[in-house]
């Protein structure tokens, strides 16, 4: 290992145990690759409740999509409207599901490669 080497591997663990990086910019090297059929399947059977997105890393997209179920199924039984809500919900993951499907998305949130098998 030559010296120039050791430096860089230094100031690299200094800045994640200083907390330099944020959770987009810290290296995933130790994660598991993700699959883009099974992040469709999670759209398709429990979309409504965020786990395609959650499991891609996208954890906004998830939140939102749970406040969505959430606010459909309060309207539901209030005012009788939030099976349209929870229907635009369910076809947006339809959609996201044909686009994993379809190869159209590659990559998940933090830019690493859905890979395309099971």
């Amino acid at each position: 290992m030559k010296k120039g080497d050791d430096m860089e591997n230094n100031a690299t663990s200094s800045k994640i145990n200083t907390g330099q990086y944020n959770s987009q910019q810290a290296p995933y090297a130790t994660t598991k690759p993700r699959s883009a059929y099974i992040a469709a399947l999670l759209h398709l059977f429990i979309g409504t409740l965020g786990f395609g997105y959650y499991y891609r890393g996208e954890k906004e997209k998830a939140q939102q999509m749970w406040i969505c179920l959430m606010v459909g199924i309060a309207t539901s039984v209030l005012l009788g409207l939030g099976i349209i809500i929870i229907c635009v919900c369910q076809i947006v993951n339809i959609v996201e599901a044909v686009r994993l499907f379809s190869g159209n998305i590659t990559k998940d949130a933090y830019g690493r490669t859905l890979y395309q098998e099971f």
